[in-house]
């Protein structure tokens, strides 16, 4: 194969690669309605263009800096270019991040390694469970990852001739690094910093490149990124007025205080032995192959290999340290792991063929399931109460014939799906039967089953109720629902009721109708505080289906009392 047949190639295993990650990444991103905290980052947002403050976040018009500002000024952006605040603007930013996230680990993987193991890195990488579920979520975690691997990508761009730089070169390549670094921050917090800095420190030891730490230009670049990281911060502090949290004093808090001694999220220093197989998944079985294999020839190791395995239990090591564990806080080590796994794949190592073998078969499963799933709802839609809708029960089993299709090509042309992935002739149906199941499951399945979700239906019949009764009028107990604060697109504060005592006020301050709302959770503790017979007799309940039986979930749904003036007396 001549080396211009070989460029075109791999230009064209790298379009289908971009092609189906930005498919993945971006399709129908704005179909589905807020899930975990994505209604914090849309209602901050949305109360900095209503007050026209972009320094001072709030929920509910109360002080929320707990994160840095970069991730809604993101958001803020986003909705000005398109023109509205909404759903699809909340992600774009984080989708943008997964597509700078996957093209560093390429980068990274072909300049240590090989173009195969870039490739096969990226796949792996788009395809895993928390990286496109996160890139599909409007929060700040995959900015905070991309700027990670995207400072580590630059130092190796720049490594070869580190120890050669004097003067402007120097400078300009350690600030690139800090303002990569000192930007991503910005938008969740130190760890933009922390790890890339764990990253180098194994391989800037080596062959006295930890001598550029000491030059004029390495130093002044650190003291220009810290001056921009504080500029925000400073700012902030010196016009809050009446704002009373402070974000340094935050960044203190939710970096070095919830690290050391963390005041929640208390999960048993062991969770992320099952919370990174879980996220990685639907490949956990080589995750793990490749580091008991990788380890157990440490000996063999080439140097970039050596370095790879050590940032990776570094980084995992440092997270375990860590007093305050939630499983997404994993996530700034999945190219180095999605990393290990190609290399695992691209190299000599022993269970290699075994592992292929052992994810061949479980994708190939998926896909049978998904397949047959028509059938197999039909038989256990009665006993579990489940309603599966003809459009659902077609695309599933379309998605698992595609998923198979690989498989089937690879018998009679072997070679064309290494040229399509560019990922090496072993995994290329496995590539991309995955993609096609991951694909169709955030794509396609989740954003159907969303129409199902019944806290729309809630909001809706809420702001009809809402008709007339002044916003000051307007409560929620105990504490403010912020994905119903945004969607209802109140312009003013919503009243709190703290306790039941703060009810009765309420209800009591004059002859107008008011307006309640809680959760489930808390609708015992509420009734009391209300007349007998509008207790009995909710205005509006978010619908319980039958799936959602456990008792969590029925905890979690909406409840909204209209209350008038003679039903107070």
């Amino acid at each position: 194969m001549n080396s211009q047949t070989i460029k075109m190639e791999r230009d064209y295993s790298a379009l289908v690669f971009w092609a189906a990650a930005f498919f993945m990444l971006f399709w129908g991103l704005g179909d589905r309605q807020f899930y975990v905290a994505e209604g914090r980052w849309a209602e901050i947002t949305r109360e900095m263009f209503i007050k026209h403050d972009f320094f001072h976040p709030t929920i509910n018009w109360e002080p929320y800096f707990d994160k840095p500002l970069l991730s809604y000024w993101l958001i803020a952006l986003v909705s000005i270019i398109i023109g509205g605040l909404n759903e699809w603007s909340l992600r774009l930013p984080s989708a943008a991040a997964g597509i700078l996230s996957l093209w560093a680990t390429i980068d990274l993987g072909k300049r240590l390694w090989s173009e195969e193991v870039g490739r096969a890195a990226g796949w792996i990488l788009l395809t895993t469970y928390g990286i496109i579920f996160w890139s599909r979520t409007g929060v700040s975690d995959t900015e905070n990852l991309a700027a990670t691997i995207l400072a580590v990508a630059w130092y190796w761009s720049r490594r070869e001739r580190l120890e050669k730089m004097k003067g402007m070169e120097t400078f300009s390549t350690c600030l690139i690094f800090y303002l990569i670094c000192f930007i991503g921050a910005h938008a969740k917090g130190l760890t933009s910093l922390v790890i890339p800095i764990i990253a180098l420190i194994p391989d800037i030891f080596r062959k006295g490149r930890w001598r550029v730490l000491f030059t004029p230009g390495h130093i002044a670049a650190l003291a220009i990124g810290i001056v921009i990281y504080l500029i925000p911060f400073v700012y902030a502090a010196l016009t809050n007025g009446h704002y009373n949290e402070n974000g340094l004093a935050l960044v203190f808090q939710e970096n070095f205080k919830r690290y050391f001694e963390p005041f929640d999220h208390k999960e048993p220093f062991y969770v992320y032995f099952y919370y990174l197989p879980l996220l990685f998944m639907p490949w956990s079985p080589l995750l793990i192959s490749a580091i008991a294999k990788i380890s157990s020839s440490w000996r063999r190791l080439d140097e970039n290999t050596t370095w790879l395995l050590t940032v990776f239990f570094l980084i995992f090591l440092f997270f375990t340290a860590s007093g305050s564990r939630r499983s997404y806080y994993i996530l700034p080590i999945f190219p180095f792991a999605a990393l290990l796994a190609a290399v695992f794949l691209n190299g000599e190592y022993g269970w290699r063929r075994t592992t292929i073998a052992i994810q061949t078969t479980l994708v190939l499963i998926a896909s049978i399931i998904e397949i047959l799933s028509p059938g197999i709802v039909s038989v256990m839609i009665k006993p579990l109460q489940l309603y599966a809708p003809l459009d659902l029960k077609i695309a599933t089993a379309a998605i698992g014939f595609m998923a198979a299709l690989p498989w089937i090509l690879t018998r009679s042309r072997p070679n064309i799906l290494r040229s399509v992935t560019g990922a090496g002739q072993n995994i290329a149906p496995l590539v991309l039967s995955v993609a096609v199941i991951m694909g169709g499951l955030f794509c396609v399945q989740l954003n159907m089953l969303d129409q199902y979700r019944t806290e729309r239906a809630f909001i809706n019949e809420v702001r009809q109720k809402m008709a007339g009764i002044p916003q000051d009028s307007i409560a929620f107990y105990p504490k403010t629902i912020t994905n119903l604060v945004f969607y209802l697109g109140v312009p003013g504060r919503i009243t709190i009721l703290k306790d039941t005592d703060a009810v009765r006020s309420f209800l009591h301050k004059d002859n107008g109708e008011k307006l309640i709302i809680t959760t489930k959770r808390y609708e015992g503790e509420l009734i009391p505080a209300l007349p007998a017979d509008i207790a009995r007799n909710p205005a509006v309940q978010e619908s319980v289906d039958p799936w959602e039986r456990g008792k969590g979930k029925i905890q979690a749904k909406h409840i909204a009392w209209v209350v008038d003036g003679p039903a107070r007396k």
